[in-house]
């Protein structure tokens, strides 16, 4: 599994628009994991988009 290599990951909100049921984060991301035996750190730009329905995240959708 994919998240069995991760040790360590973070994720910042850099900005957030909101649009009726919509709310979209722009994040920035840290993450370190195992690969081949070394520990390797990416660091990337990422967009998050939920769908809120009732109060509660109905649906979200993550962005690289």
């Amino acid at each position: 599994m994919l998240f069995s290599r991760v040790s360590y990951l973070n994720a910042a909100i850099t900005h957030r628009e909101i649009q009726g049921r919509f709310v979209v984060d722009t994040e920035e991301v840290t993450a370190k994991f195992l690969y081949q035996g070394k520990e390797l750190e990416n660091k990337f730009k990422a967009i998050a988009t939920y769908e809120v329905e009732d109060g509660l995240i109905k649906r979200v959708l993550f962005l690289k």
